[in-house]
């Protein structure tokens, strides 16, 4: 088994499988066998990521997630009533202000009636707001 240490500035639970092994915290110690994949969930910052435990019974796995940023997400006006939906949880309706949101790459979809009408990729940068545009 390796020994694994995960932390964050904010918290986050681990799951196995889609089962949590460990309840929402800001650090995480664990033992896990070599090549195990873990899914990170953190709801509030937009966090689902997937890691794979890489060393041995001497080696630690030690991983420590980047600072969350903000994103803001701005449409033109024919959007107002569509939903604003990143990473599969609806924001509701836009605008939308300084969502936090866990650094890396995200996928920010304009959903109107069941639908994404337009989307958009943003690379998220620790401790640094983005702002999404989503015009015509």
């Amino acid at each position: 088994m390796v020994p694994v240490t995960l932390e964050a500035t904010f918290p986050f639970a681990v799951l196995d499988a889609g089962r949590q092994i460990s309840a929402p915290a800001t650090s995480h110690e664990l033992s896990q066998p070599a090549g195990k994949s873990l899914t990170l969930a953190a709801p509030d910052f937009l966090l689902r990521q997937t890691i794979r435990v890489d060393g041995s019974p001497g080696k630690p796995f030690d991983l420590t997630l980047p600072n969350p940023g903000t994103v803001d997400v701005r449409t033109a006006p024919e959007f107002s009533t569509c939903d604003v939906v990143i990473e599969g949880k609806n924001l509701g309706q836009p605008p939308i202000s300084k969502q936090a949101i866990a650094s890396g790459p995200h996928r920010i979809d304009i959903m109107c009636g069941g639908q994404a009408v337009k989307s958009e990729f943003a690379n998220i940068v620790p401790g640094q707001p983005y702002v999404a545009r989503i015009l015509r």
